[in-house]
């Protein structure tokens, strides 16, 4: 059955299947235009973040234009009140995962081949050539790619699911999918899916995207600025068993705390506002 004269369709599975696939599309798209006009641009990962960062921001306003979800784009990508102590956990939380997810890396090398060249070579590019883009290097990939991402993700394409009424783990599944394969570097993808999936968490539980946005920015920001201050490889041993077993008991603290904080009146308000058609 049609949909009534001023109002979208249902947004179904397939149509964030085709929404995370417009976004890949133009970023393949803006990557061609990028390294037309200026090849090095392609191992400049400020060029490459800030191009993301435009892809998804824009795709977010285009998709929530499309399927709205309240009066203003704030609403629509779920900036909305949670419980207040979900951000500084959700941060603590975001910056521990760096150290399981190096020590997931790390396992990827021993047991796959090419492993290790690959992510010298991502590592690479992450080295500053000054300080000033030591600066914009941060700022770009520890701030605006965090806010893009999950504008697009964990905003735009969870909450049009949330309004047409996909339970909460459905839609967080979907988008953690969409965003897990977006990070299109094969040996990332099982560090990222496990990051996704606590970013994931984090949104469901507490019904507002600043919860995994602050995650997103602890996880990011701890890569960006040891990279960026140059700190000596193995300066700090996150694959030694003692900073694994203490990382994976401080998110599994954060994931308790969170599911205490999701019982909180602000957090369930948040969740039940994002399940509202906005129609009703």
């Amino acid at each position: 059955m049609n949909a009534p004269a001023g109002t979208s369709a249902p947004f179904s599975t397939i149509h964030a299947v085709l929404w995370m696939s417009t976004a890949f599309f133009w970023m393949l798209l803006g990557a061609l235009l990028l390294g037309a006009v200026r090849q090095e641009a392609l191992r400049d990962m400020v060029s490459l973040g800030g191009l993301s960062a435009v892809v998804f921001l824009l795709t977010s306003a285009m998709l929530t234009s499309r399927h709205p979800g309240g009066d203003t784009l704030r609403e629509a990508l779920g900036f909305r009140a949670t419980a207040a102590l979900y951000l500084p956990l959700a941060f603590v939380g975001g910056a521990l995962a760096q150290v399981p997810a190096e020590g997931v890396v790390h396992l990827e090398g021993l047991l796959v081949p090419g492993v290790d060249q690959a992510m010298a070579e991502r590592a690479n590019l992450l080295l500053p050539h000054g300080t000033l883009h030591g600066v914009l290097l941060v700022l770009v990939l520890a701030v605006l790619v965090p806010i893009a991402e999950e504008a697009f993700f964990r905003g735009a394409v969870y909450g049009a699911l949330r309004r047409a009424q996909h339970p909460g783990w459905q839609a967080g599944l979907i988008s953690g999918v969409g965003f897990t394969l977006s990070h299109y570097d094969p040996t990332m993808l099982l560090p990222i899916a496990l990051v996704a999936a606590y970013l994931t968490f984090l949104r469901v539980a507490s019904g507002s995207l600043w919860a995994s946005l602050f995650a997103h920015v602890g996880f990011n920001l701890v890569t960006m600025v040891s990279v960026v201050l140059r700190v000596p490889e193995g300066a700090i041993d996150f694959l030694s068993l003692e900073w694994q077993l203490g990382a994976g008991a401080g998110i599994a603290l954060t994931i308790a705390l969170a599911l205490w904080l999701s019982r909180a009146q602000a957090a369930r308000n948040s969740r039940s506002a994002e399940a509202v058609p906005v129609d009703a």
